[in-house]
């Protein structure tokens, strides 16, 4: 994500979607033209017109560049047989071809059909009318990506001040009503910096955190956050062991699983329940979309209508809803899709008419000894002292910043602080004799904690830096762990994981 200076701040959606639009104007060969269009990736909206078997890849020598890592030089072939079919061919690629979930070596396609390259990429054979309208969705999903991953920025500063503050008083002795409401208050800031995360990652790249996750924990947050807004005639139950791991993306998988829940909601509306069971299985077969090996099989299984075979077929294509119009986007399973594909997994449906529909997912077991999971109890970590010497912190957010200083303050250290980059430097030229370690926040106005930390290492300065940041951009976070960053602290952190950070680093005198 760009610095905030970078922002241009719109007065509603519908401005800066229309704004967003207008990068793409319309080609007239797409008059006639059939074309696959760029669903999601590096460049949603974009357009590849078929006038002739078209080679998809990295390479400048393939008839359409598309920018993904992911990709092979020559990933894939798009033609047209005899018959006059579209049909795709992985050619030989790392990391293969999928159409509508499947891996395929070569296929058929249909218009409408999805076509999956390498780890980002989402393309859609299209007719020039069928196309325009994929178009207007995909780039007013990309404009609410934008405007969400900017107010996300600002909700992450606000909820840091809180989630410190709220662990920082956690260590305190209270009596017991003022610890129960500490406690409550936790959660609450938890519930809402997973759903911030979620908004920061809609419609654009984010790192994602692969660990071992307690999947009770996981579907017991997820059933919390919905409950609040789930009709009283809407039950929820579950069946989960308590033993059961999967390895995934915390936040990614609990998006999984609200939007499952969401669906199976929708699919009741004069009331049912909706049940959410898991067991361990083992894959001992290569399948489509799984490979074998030890899995946990998790079921949502609704009381609802049902879907019939026709729409049953369809339910993970991108943009395709039985919703009135502008009640759905179409997108909420073929999300749920990509995220389990991302997670080496796999989704399926069963259902008939008047006997309400299951979704079975498959994602991969992981050992207890690997458990490592954000959901759940909260780590406990001494803060009685054990800090000496002077630390520099630099953060814009007044909030944040006194925050910071608080928690590192009672625990021993000395702190001075600086508003911005420029700020930073002055006051490590003022102290650089005396400072022992550095929290420098990545996105600061006039000089950004990238470009602060350039100008140390520059005047070889070895001291531990611990950067926080509340962006995750894959390539701003490689960029600055490049220029030799002891720690990358996510915001918001609590007081615990900053102190963590913090005594895994700091030199003592």
């Amino acid at each position: 994500m760009a610095p905030r200076e970078n922002y241009r701040r719109y007065d509603s959606v519908e401005e800066h979607t229309r704004t967003s639009m207008h990068r793409f104007p319309i080609d007239p060969r797409a008059e006639a033209a059939d074309c696959l269009v760029i669903l999601a990736g590096d460049d949603p909206g974009r357009r590849i017109y078929l006038e002739g078997d078209v080679v998809l890849g990295r390479g400048k020598d393939c008839d359409a560049i598309v920018s993904d890592q992911g990709i092979s030089r020559r990933h894939a072939l798009v033609g047209r047989n005899t018959d006059g079919h579209y049909y795709v061919r992985d050619l030989d690629s790392r990391n293969g071809v999928r159409v509508n979930g499947h891996r395929v070596k070569e296929a058929v396609l249909e218009f409408g059909d999805e076509i999956a390259l390498g780890e980002q990429t989402v393309l859609a054979l299209a007719r020039r009318e069928r196309f325009e309208d994929h178009l207007l969705v995909a780039q007013k999903m990309q404009a609410l990506g934008q405007l969400a991953g900017g107010v996300a920025h600002d909700f992450n500063n606000i909820l840091g001040a809180l989630f410190a503050n709220v662990t920082f008083l956690g260590t305190k002795h209270h009596d017991t009503e003022t610890a129960q409401c500490l406690e409550e208050m936790e959660a609450a800031v938890r519930r809402a910096i997973d759903l911030t995360r979620q908004l920061s990652g809609f419609g654009r790249r984010t790192t994602s955190e692969h660990r071992s996750i307690r999947l009770h924990e996981l579907i017991r947050e997820g059933v919390d956050l919905l409950r609040r807004t789930l009709p009283r005639n809407v039950a929820i139950t579950t069946e989960i062991p308590d033993d059961l791991l999967v390895i995934g993306d915390t936040s990614r998988l609990l998006q999984v699983a609200m939007n499952l829940c969401i669906n199976a909601k929708d699919a009741m509306p004069r009331g049912g329940t909706l049940t959410i069971s898991a067991d361990a299985v083992e894959v001992t077969q290569e399948t489509k979309q799984l490979q074998p090996g030890p899995y946990v099989r998790v079921t949502f299984a609704d009381t609802g209508l049902g879907i019939d075979p026709v729409t049953l077929a369809r339910i993970f294509e991108p943009f395709f809803t039985t919703k009135p119009r502008g009640q759905g986007t179409g997108l909420g399973l073929a999300t749920v899709q990509a995220i389990l594909r991302d997670h080496n997994g796999s989704i399926e449906a069963r259902s008939e008419v008047g006997k309400g529909t299951e979704f079975i997912i498959h994602l991969p077991s992981a050992e207890s000894a690997r458990e490592s999971t954000f959901v759940g109890p909260r780590p406990e970590l001494s803060m009685s002292g054990g800090i000496t010497g002077l630390v520099l912190v630099a953060d814009d957010d007044p909030l944040v910043r006194t925050a910071i200083t608080r928690v590192l303050s009672r625990d021993g250290a000395d702190v001075v602080t600086a508003t911005d980059g420029a700020e930073a430097l002055r006051r490590y030229a003022e102290r650089a004799a005396e400072l022992r370690l550095i929290v420098l926040d990545l996105d600061m106005p006039r000089i950004d904690g990238a470009e602060v930390l350039k100008v140390l290492r520059s005047f070889e300065c070895d001291l531990p830096v611990v950067i926080v940041s509340g962006h995750t951009d894959p390539a701003r976070t490689k960029e600055v762990k490049a220029l030799g960053i002891s720690e990358f602290l996510p915001k918001p952190f609590d007081a615990r994981s900053l102190l963590g950070a913090v005594k895994r680093h700091l030199r003592r005198q």
